[in-house]
């Protein structure tokens, strides 16, 4: 003997169903934040997450807010938000990306990315641009870094054929820094070396340039120098053998 459903019933179970299928149709999928911003196809730099904790992490809440074309000079728009101190999360963003990646703090002048000195971290907003040429020189990587209470905000945009133009000659110890940040990002540990730049120029075709020298912390013995340019801040490794600088990225 076949049931029979009572029409109050199905309209009850119809009502049920429509709801599920709303409630599927409308949810959002979650878009994770990027591991890595492009500088290029090839080339990147660290994301904003990856200088924080692992419990940091999962507690910030990411918004994708414009997606660009990928090397274009389109922009791409990130925003973070439930971070516990977001000034000094750019502090460190910014350390990491400067000591590690070859990037500069910039401000745009008379049409030029020119180098500039750091913003004061602790007040509750601000904002910054951040700098890298790509490795094959074809153009700028752009991150501009905005923080306000709990929150921050980073575009990113490429733009080809840009240069960094250098405000003033790299030092003596800006150029032993940019040294050390180079001996880091190619996995070495700085512990086991003695970074010390040279009193004195010396003339690279039409640069000038400052000799950083890198000795054994264990024996003190010389092991590797390179030539950093007063105003480009471009690093070459030199070959002795050969008697060549090859530029490094």
């Amino acid at each position: 003997m076949r049931s029979r459903i009572k029409p109050t019933l199905r309209l009850l179970l119809a009502v049920v169903c429509l709801a599920l299928l709303l409630c599927a149709c409308g949810k959002k999928e979650e878009t994770p934040p990027p591991e890595s911003y492009p500088v290029t196809a090839d080339e990147s730099v660290p994301a904003l997450t990856q200088i924080l904790s692992e419990q940091e992490r999962a507690e910030v809440s990411y918004s994708l807010l414009e997606q660009g074309g990928g090397e274009s000079n389109e922009p791409t728009s990130h925003e973070y938000a439930n971070l516990s101190n977001s000034g000094r999360t750019v502090q460190d963003y910014v350390e990491e990306l400067t000591k590690k990646h070859n990037c500069q703090i910039l401000e745009k002048k008379d049409d030029e990315y020119v180098t500039t000195s750091q913003p004061d971290y602790t007040q509750g907003s601000g904002s910054l641009l951040v700098g890298k040429e790509s490795q094959e020189k074809e153009g700028l990587l752009l991150l501009t870094l905005t923080w306000s209470e709990g929150t921050c905000k980073v575009e990113r945009i490429f733009l080809p054929e840009e240069k960094i133009a250098f405000s003033m000659p790299v030092s003596l110890t800006e150029a032993s820094d940019r040294v050390k940040g180079w001996l880091e990002q190619d996995g070495k540990k700085l512990e086991d070396y003695v970074v010390q730049a040279e009193e004195g120029l010396v003339r690279l075709e039409d640069s000038v340039c400052i000799t950083v020298n890198v000795y054994a912390e264990a024996d003190h013995a010389l092991l590797t120098s390179y030539l950093v340019e007063t105003k480009s801040g471009t690093i070459y490794e030199m070959d002795r053998v050969n008697k060549e600088a090859i530029p490094l990225g």
